[in-house]
């Protein structure tokens, strides 16, 4: 399978992305051909995309993805039968010899620390089914935060296998949790 082309110019790079068409594993900047980082972030139910190029003028670009009413249910359908939304990435924080931290923390209920099976939508389409920690955080003295929802952990995942925007679907506890 061949990996889609390169956008021609930006008005271009900002419909396919918009339209959620399919990119290139890494993105180059229309104009000067630095990569570009493409960051989803979804606040109230509206997707935003910025588009930012360190290597030109054009430092960042922003567009509001808005789905139709026809296409809105089809953004949120289950990766698999039974798969619960847990969250849309809006961060993500790579953290040596720990992993992958993503954001926004989740509610997983009164223990302090469960491995889960989840599936990853990422904005592009694809799904990619991992194991996550989700812990509770530590205090400096090691104490657990009471108030505090769990963090998700991605032990051999990167920040580019989970992109922002992405969508982490609960598909059950590991064995052993």
């Amino acid at each position: 399978m061949t990996s889609p082309e390169q956008p021609r110019d930006w008005e271009e790079l900002e419909r396919k992305v918009a339209l959620r068409e399919p990119l290139p594993d890494t993105v180059l900047c229309p104009r000067c051909g630095a990569p570009l980082q493409i960051q989803y972030t979804l606040h109230s139910g509206r997707t935003s995309v910025g588009i930012q190029c360190d290597g030109c003028s054009d430092a960042v670009r922003l567009c509001r993805i808005t789905a139709s009413e026809v296409d809105a249910p089809t953004l949120r359908e289950p990766p698999a039968h039974g798969a619960r939304l847990l969250l849309v990435v809006e961060q993500s924080f790579a953290i040596e010899r720990r992993g992958l931290l993503v954001v926004p923390d989740v509610d997983l209920g009164e223990r302090s620390q469960v491995s889960l099976h989840v599936a990853l939508r990422r904005p592009e389409g694809g799904v990619l089914h991992a194991d996550a920690l989700a812990q509770v955080p530590l205090l400096s003295g090691g104490a657990r935060v009471r108030h505090v929802h769990h963090v998700l952990c991605f032990q051999t995942l990167s920040k580019q296998d989970v992109p922002l925007g992405t969508e982490v679907w609960l598909l059950g506890e590991a064995e052993g949790s």
